[in-house]
């Protein structure tokens, strides 16, 4: 019993401290408190423009393959375009063109 009492000192700060630190890193994802996370399925995208012209702040169109993407700002990753996080002030308009997509790719939350 001797031993234990340092041990047992030490679970407080071990708890508060150590344990979330080690948790967030292996369950937060990086994207976490940059906002909104929002990913397009581009390959149902069917290029109608509902989403870049509903909310081009957040949406644009891919001059390469005329799909939808992320505009580069809020892309999560730099290289993937159909993955961003949208700041709370662009929210409402994500939201709406999510919900304007005819063909329903635009996933949010």
């Amino acid at each position: 019993m001797m031993g234990t009492s340092g041990s047992i000192a030490r679970l407080p700060t071990y708890l508060t401290e150590i344990l979330p630190t080690r948790l967030r890193k292996r369950c937060v994802p990086e994207w976490a408190g940059a906002g909104m996370k929002v990913t397009i399925e581009r390959d149902g995208c069917v290029s109608c423009g509902s989403c870049w012209e509903t909310c081009p702040a957040f949406f644009e169109q891919n001059q390469a393959d005329s799909f939808s993407q992320v505009i580069a700002q809020f892309r999560i990753a730099t290289e993937n375009p159909a993955e961003g996080a949208a700041p709370e002030d662009l929210e409402a308009c994500v939201t709406e063109a999510a919900d304007l997509c005819p063909v329903q790719i635009i996933h949010s939350g």
